[in-house]
Parts: structure tokens; C-alpha cells; sequence
């Protein structure tokens, strides 16, 4: 408990002791009081500190640029389009 106590007072996150997962075993918590320990801790710990998203910019527009361009409808070139295109008409009044 004494040397948790210690770990806990370099690193204060519980959460990062309760989640550390290493790639050799270890036999007793006095290896993060050794050098290769403390520096083994600390990497760890900078890495779930690390935040890989860019930090998000407002975009602000500015005024209007160029002109509308109007659009109008294209002619029906077959009878059925001119009759589609009647019904549309109506649906929208």
C-alpha cells in the first residue's frame, strides 16, 4: 500500500493505474520506482494525454459574393414530361 501511495502521488490519475496495461509482465509495483519504471509510467501517462484532434475553427462567411444566377425550368421535349410537369405544378399550389 506504501508504494501505491507513492505511485499515486507522482501520478494522481486512478484511472491511468486501474487501465495501464504494459507489455511485460511485472512482479511488484516497486518497478515503477526503478528508472525504467518511472520513465515506462510517465510515456504511458503522456499518451493517454495526448489529444490527436485538430482543434475545431469557426468559419465565419462574409458577404455575398457574385451575382444569383437564375435558373429557369427546362421545356418538356416529350409528351410525357409536359404532362409531369403540369401535375407538379399542381401539387405545389
Amino acid at each position: 500500500m506504501k508504494l501505491l501511495k507513492e505511485l499515486l502521488l507522482i501520478i494522481p490519475d486512478h484511472n491511468f493505474w486501474y487501465n495501464l496495461e504494459l507489455s511485460t509482465k511485472i512482479s511488484s509495483l516497486a518497478f515503477f520506482k526503478t528508472k525504467e519504471g518511472k520513465l515506462v509510467a510517465n510515456l504511458a501517462y503522456k499518451k493517454t494525454k495526448i489529444d490527436l484532434n485538430p482543434p475545431k475553427e469557426k468559419v465565419i462567411l462574409g458577404d455575398k459574393i457574385g451575382e444569383d444566377k437564375k435558373i429557369t425550368p427546362k421545356k418538356p421535349k416529350t409528351l410525357k414530361e409536359f404532362l409531369n410537369a403540369k401535375t407538379e405544378k399542381r401539387k405545389d399550389e
